[in-house]
């Protein structure tokens, strides 16, 4: 996984974020989400926490993303870019 917040290149207080948090997980599954899973192992119950549904921030980036204040937004084929909202 990340060594460092790729937004910050910041390597230290970091906490795992979950793009997909727990009360979406009846949208994940009817949605077919788990299909990007790398862990093909996982049961249903626990389908949301392969590797591909996180995300390395610096802890007050990680409360600025569950309080929605900016977003990543894929782009092409070269990784996300930062929305601020």
């Amino acid at each position: 996984r990340d060594i460092v917040y790729r937004v910050s290149v910041h390597s230290t207080s970091t906490e795992v974020a979950h793009l997909i948090l727990a009360y979406e997980s009846t949208w994940f599954k009817a949605n077919c989400i788990w299909e990007y899973n790398n862990n093909t192992t996982l049961d249903t119950i626990n389908l949301l926490r392969d590797p591909n549904n996180a995300l390395l921030l610096r802890a007050d980036l990680h409360k600025a993303f569950d309080d929605r204040k900016f977003s990543l937004f894929p782009k092409d084929d070269q990784g996300f870019v930062v929305h601020v909202l």
